[in-house]
């Protein structure tokens, strides 16, 4: 429970708290903001030819799914204190980028060994080294991932230590009495 839990606690509000996993794009298009972490990774691997690869899953769920559990919750008499919103069905990290392989070659019209999917930790370091060639204007155009190398160094370090039914990434696992962790 975290400081500020306690204090809503202890306040006698009726209140809630979500955590809430990584949230994606709405259901009727899933489509992420292009400034969001991964659109730029996955316009950066055009570039570099490759895509990041990584143990674990995602349990990222739809803006709008999230926003209707929210709603459910202000609608109840005696609201849940902590509440866990994360997808009830993860899937691979590998399967997703599998899918955005498949897609990207179909609509790049690239040949199908075009952008193998290669470790975490590998495709970090090409980002960098591909960064520290170009002038700005290619960066952010063509590798925009490299505007978050920060945070691109970080997933590359947790990804090597998550194993295949953690979050991928180093991401958060929630889980209550419940609903085991995924």
């Amino acid at each position: 429970m975290s400081q500020k839990e306690l204090i809503l606690a202890k306040s006698g509000l009726n209140s809630s708290s979500f955590r809430i996993g990584q949230i994606t794009g709405g259901r009727s298009n899933a489509a992420w903001a292009m400034s969001d972490w991964l659109p730029m990774i996955i316009k950066s691997s055009l570039t570099l030819g490759m895509l990041p690869d990584a143990n674990g899953v995602v349990s990222w769920a739809p803006i709008d799914a999230l926003a209707e559990a929210i709603l459910d919750v202000g609608f109840v008499e005696e609201p849940p204190f902590a509440i866990n919103l994360v997808h009830p069905r993860p899937v691979s990290w590998t399967s997703v980028m599998r899918a955005m392989q498949e897609s990207l070659i179909s609509a790049k019209h690239l040949s199908k060994d075009a952008l193998p999917m290669v470790p975490f930790r590998k495709w970090a370091q090409a980002l960098e080294d591909t960064a520290s060639t170009l002038l700005s204007e290619r960066i952010a155009k063509d590798i925009p991932a490299a505007k978050i190398i920060e945070f691109v160094r970080a997933l590359a370090k947790a990804s090597d230590g998550t194993v295949e039914d953690s979050e991928a990434l180093g991401g958060t696992v929630f889980q209550d009495n419940k609903h085991p962790a995924h």
